[in-house]
């Protein structure tokens, strides 16, 4: 403290936040009802709307502090000055779940042996209005109170995505020329075919490796100082592109994605080179530390995580490309447990699969580019690609076959939790099914009416959902929910919801906007970008956009009554996973094949 906080350290912390502020990028929820929300935080105490919009002031301010021990003296006095302490240990208890439900159970039997006979009826006959009124249906009256736009007010034509094919140094590139405020959003997209089947676990780990270890040029912090210094961040995942109509035929992609202000390209491409090209796996206490601590990460967020998990499983049973994409997740985090618990021994072959498996990916015989910015930002990434190239492989590109064994494994994934999260998928182009826009209208109709009814509303769970993919894979799913059995039975059901399936037309016209509000939920450049790349690679033309789009708006209700039998033929098929409480499991053990422990 007496030295003060390192000077590149502080300028790359305030630089990165400064990014951030000017990118203006929320998520993907729409800037304006962002800028209402902050405007609210100060407006709703009589105090100026703008006053958290305006950060060019405070900026200032940040940056002046860097010269005068702004944050040195806040962390003296808040921190190290700071009389005020407090240690908190929280110390888990197997078995407390079933301990507190037992204890729940045995105090609402006290409480029903108190009640008289009158009182226990009142319950019954109120329990009875509740169970009515969540299955009936609004009045015709009340629903047309509602303002509602008109089929014809919604725009016909799909959006073109900027991209325009072209190649730098012989690397095939797509260009995204769209108004960006001066940043460039650079996307690496290396095909890792090369890897062999039974190393893919470690393309994984290579992900989890990149801008947490040594490059040749800096230590792993100097690194992290200089990406916060000259770009908005470097982020890398794994994932695999299903060609647009079929889920055996896809495209696994180590994908790494940056951003940086055009005037900062240069320094931006040495370090993604940098990172890609030239990381050091031989620190074996540093691997150690970080495959410790994302098996930490993981454990902290499976749960948090129990849709994706259980939807992505379920389909791994029946799908390749589900397979594949299943890989970095619970696959991964058992991959990680085999891993640490005899890491000391196994640190040099560990460095010797990370090395080999990163000189494999890291050509540019493998790569695709994807760069978004304006036109003008073109030319200086073209002049400046070579900082980048030159620190890449040549080898030339031999994919491996991957032939994944499918089985239906119908997995109770055991946890500690209260709820479960409620899959069943299956694949309906193998059904003998075709991919129809209508499918999207049916997840409208699915979410908030059928499945929002009977899974939420009668059932008590956070919500539910189905999913329709080009690829035929398809899934039903349910977040925190108290049920299984029932759920899945809901499941089942559909079929029959659907073969009645007759609102009115002002119904129908309600499923369908809600169907285009998302598929026509505003896209930031950056996004744009991402969206047409992956069109690109997955053969998804704009005709085939157009015809979703006309499909989905010519919906009607016979068209959703036909769907029935897709889904039926679908349910039968009996592919289910379910993530949640172990008790809940073990009492419905007959619907698994195999009962998992999330956690040892």
């Amino acid at each position: 403290m007496t030295e003060g906080i390192p000077a590149k350290l502080a300028e790359a912390s305030v630089n990165s936040f400064e990014f951030k502020l000017r990118e203006a990028n929320y998520g993907g929820r729409p800037k304006g009802l962002a800028y209402n929300i902050k405007c609210m935080d100060s407006w709703l105490y009589e105090a100026d709307p703008l006053l958290h919009l305006a950060y060019e002031p405070t900026l200032a301010k940040i940056k002046a502090g860097l010269q005068e021990g702004y944050f040195e003296s806040l962390l003296k006095k808040y921190f190290l000055e700071n009389p005020h302490q407090a240690v908190v240990t929280l110390v888990p208890q197997p078995g407390l779940a079933e301990e507190k439900s037992e204890e729940v159970k045995a105090a609402l039997a006290k409480h029903k042996s108190s009640l008289s006979e009158q009182q226990l009826q009142a319950i019954i006959e109120q329990t009875k209005k509740l169970k009515q009124r969540q299955e009936t249906p609004d009045s015709e009256e009340a629903l047309a109170v509602i303002p509602l736009v008109k089929l014809s007010d919604l725009e016909s034509k799909a959006e073109v995505l900027p991209l325009v094919e072209r190649a730098v140094e012989n690397i095939p590139l797509l260009f995204h020329p769209i108004f960006t405020n001066q940043i460039a959003y650079v996307n690496l997209l290396f095909d890792t075919r090369q890897v062999p089947q039974a190393d893919i676990p470690y393309i994984h780990l290579l992900a989890e490796m990149l801008g947490k270890i040594n490059t040749n040029e800096h230590e792993y912090g100097e690194l992290a100082n200089e990406i916060n210094l000259h770009t908005g961040g470097i982020y890398y995942d794994i994932l695999a592109y299903a060609d647009k109509a079929s889920d055996e035929h896809f495209y696994p992609k180590f994908r790494i994605r940056s951003k940086a202000l055009v005037t900062k390209l240069p320094q931006a491409l040495q370090l993604l080179g940098e990172v890609a090209g030239n990381s050091s796996f031989s620190d074996k206490k540093r691997l150690r530390e970080v495959i410790q601590q994302t098996k930490a990460n993981w454990e902290t967020s499976l749960f948090r995580r129990g849709q994706q998990i259980a939807a992505s499983r379920v389909l791994s049973y029946l799908s390749p490309v589900a397979k594949y994409n299943e890989s970095g997740l619970l696959s991964f985090y058992q991959f990680l447990i085999g891993l640490e618990k005899n890491v000391a021994d196994r640190l040099d072959e560990i460095s010797a699969k990370l090395e080999q498996v990163a000189r494999l990916i890291f050509n540019k015989e493998n790569l695709l580019i994807s760069l978004t910015c304006e036109e003008e930002g073109f030319g200086q990434f073209e002049n400046q690609l070579q900082l980048l190239t030159s620190q890449l492989g040549n080898l030339p590109f031999k994919p491996s076959s991957y032939q994944f064994e499918l089985a239906k494994l119908n997995e109770g994934l055991m946890t500690s939790g209260k709820v479960q999260y409620v899959t069943k998928g299956a694949n309906f182009r193998r059904e003998g099914f075709t991919y129809h826009g209508s499918l999207k209208v049916l997840e409208t109709i699915l979410r908030y009416d059928y499945l929002w009814n009977r899974i939420r509303v009668q059932g008590g769970a956070y919500g539910g959902f189905a999913q329709f993919e080009r690829t035929g894979n398809m899934v039903f799913g349910s977040y925190r929910d108290p049920n299984l059995k029932e759920s899945l039975q809901v499941y089942d059901e559909t079929a029959r919801f659907l073969r009645t399936f007759n609102v009115s037309e002002r119904e129908m016209t309600k499923y369908i906007i809600g169907t285009m509000s998302q598929l026509d939920s505003p896209l930031t450049p950056q996004m744009k970008g991402e969206r047409a790349t992956m069109h690109y690679i997955r053969n998804i033309t704009q005709s085939d956009i157009q015809q979703e789009r006309d499909e989905i708006i010519s919906t009607k209700r016979e068209t959703v009554r036909n769907l029935a039998d897709m889904i039926e033929s679908a349910m039968k098929q009996n592919y289910i996973c379910v993530m949640g409480s172990e008790q809940k499991i073990k009492a419905n053990k007959e619907l698994f094949g195999k009962l998992v422990a999330m956690f040892e």
